[in-house]
């Protein structure tokens, strides 16, 4: 990185220039790299597929409040409800508990969860009509 003072090269992770000794502070410091995770973003994706309402995908992740969570909500809640939280988190969930970037491609989770939430649409659409026509014929 370049000091803002004398346009020389300064290290990563110098606390001053070595050219003209300004102090360099964090708006100077280069972005730490975030470390990759052993874990797997489309092994993510495929558990939430198949298992998200039982929070499978979070406890992979290492995040057990969350899973813990879908397990009771899934009890309390809708399922449809559940599922539409699922296909939102294989979307947009990068990061494992420890703040881990998981690796792999990011086109799976995101097919994956737009599919979990039109296939939970279209299901709980398909419930709505099936319980109004009931309604209607008695």
């Amino acid at each position: 990185m370049k000091c803002n003072f004398c346009n020389n090269e300064v290290p990563p992770g110098a606390a001053s220039c070595p050219a003209c000794g300004a102090a360099v502070n964090a708006a100077n410091q280069m972005p730490q790299q975030a470390a990759m995770s052993e874990k797997s973003r489309i092994t993510y994706a495929v558990l939430g597929f198949f298992f998200g309402f039982y929070g499978v995908h979070n406890f992979y992740a290492g995040y057990k409040g969350r899973g813990v969570a879908d397990i009771l909500c899934s009890f309390i809640l809708t399922p449809f409800l559940v599922q539409i939280n699922t296909g939102i988190e294989l979307m947009t969930t990068t990061k494992d508990r420890q703040g881990n970037v998981m690796k792999g491609n990011a086109a799976v989770p995101v097919v994956l969860g737009i599919l979990v939430i039109i296939g939970n649409l279209i299901l709980l659409l398909i419930i709505i009509t099936a319980i109004c026509g009931l309604i209607a014929a008695s």
